[in-house]
């Protein structure tokens, strides 16, 4: 159902891409079939460093369609790039869609009525849903989707009403509140929604999680792009807790907690006796919990799954937990250096 002209706000959609030639089409093919008045959505194409064809795509819808502006950019992350795009949006709301993700045809009109059923919200988003069409990429989307996986699947929680949250991905927003609250933080490479949103929350602003502003995306197809995905991530989420203190939960830490635990594990069980014991425990209890995940899969995508999906929320698991590490051992590393600088400094000074 078309949203009526006469009460529709202007839309603008940023699209932040680098190397997604692959998969633009699709995505921009999606929102020009928005049910929303063509007259009041645009969509900005923010390109920033690609090597692939990426340029070439979006300069082909942008010929096909005066709605499509390409802005080519030197950002150094999504953030920025997504910056670009905001300050160079004309819409009232800005909506994000990154460049390997699709829309229904009704996302749009679901933003703009959830925007206005909850006027105390700067902003609101949806979960994400796996697409994939190759057999590994089903396998990364499963198992991202686990609660093994991700503590309570990603991109939304286990709750099937709207209802405020501390984050949501790819959200969509109040135009004059991202000015406001001062934009996405360019030295998040990673984590820059949940930074985002937490100032939102921790300046008295409500976020809202609506399960019917579904965002559809293509995961990753191979294992290891998965661990390094999360190799990342894991590292974002150093930042923003850097930043934000408050922001981190126990569980940002168990992944960390599990890849120190592995060695230790080892030697535990190689020592015999009763740490041997406890160590064969703890490792029959994990490989259960990544066996009965397989075995949830097996019931909805067959047996190659249910072997594989284990095998991907392991390389989760380890790719965050030894991202965060890493995070870790480099803030020590720097403080340190600045320790040494400005002694060195003050003996100067001294002298």
């Amino acid at each position: 159902m078309m949203w009526p002209l006469e009460s529709a706000p202007f839309v603008s959609i940023v699209v932040p891409v680098r190397n997604e030639g692959r998969y633009l089409g699709r995505c921009l093919e999606s929102i020009l079939a928005q049910e929303y008045p063509p007259e009041c959505l645009e969509i900005v194409i923010v390109e920033n460093g690609s090597t692939d064809d990426t340029v070439k795509v979006a300069e082909g819808f942008a010929r096909r369609d005066a709605r499509i502006r390409l802005l080519i950019c030197q950002a150094r992350n999504q953030a920025e790039a997504m910056n670009v795009g905001i300050r160079a949006a004309r819409g009232d709301i800005v909506a994000r869609v990154d460049g390997h993700s699709y829309l229904g045809a009704g996302y749009v009109c679901g933003v703009v009525d959830a925007l206005r059923r909850y006027p105390d919200a700067v902003g609101v988003g949806g979960p994400f849903l796996p697409a994939g069409e190759t057999l590994m990429e089903r396998v990364t989307g499963r198992a991202r989707s686990s609660p093994i996986g991700v503590g309570g699947g990603y991109g939304s929680d286990r709750e099937t009403e709207d209802h405020s949250v501390a984050t949501v991905q790819c959200g969509a927003y109040w135009r004059a509140a991202l000015l406001e609250i001062g934009l996405f933080d360019p030295d998040m490479a990673y984590g820059e929604d949940e930074e985002l949103n937490w100032r939102f929350v921790r300046s008295g602003r409500v976020v809202m999680l609506c399960p019917g502003l579904a965002q559809y995306y293509r995961p990753r197809a191979s294992l290891r792009a998965l661990a390094r995905q999360y190799w990342n991530y894991g590292q974002g989420r150093l930042r923003v807790v850097r930043k934000h203190p408050d922001f981190l939960r126990a569980k940002h830490l168990v992944p960390s907690a599990f890849v120190v635990g592995l060695p230790l594990l080892g030697m535990a069980a190689m020592a015999g006796g009763a740490a041997s014991f406890v160590a064969g425990g703890i490792a029959s209890f994990y490989a259960a919990l990544l066996i009965g995940a397989g075995a949830v899969e097996a019931g909805r995508g067959g047996w190659r799954e249910a072997w594989l999906v284990p095998v991907a929320i392991f390389c989760m698991h380890a790719g965050y937990g030894s991202g965060m590490l890493w995070g870790m051992i480099q803030q020590g590393i720097s403080r340190r250096r600045a320790a040494r600088s400005a002694a060195t400094t003050g003996e100067r000074c001294r002298a």
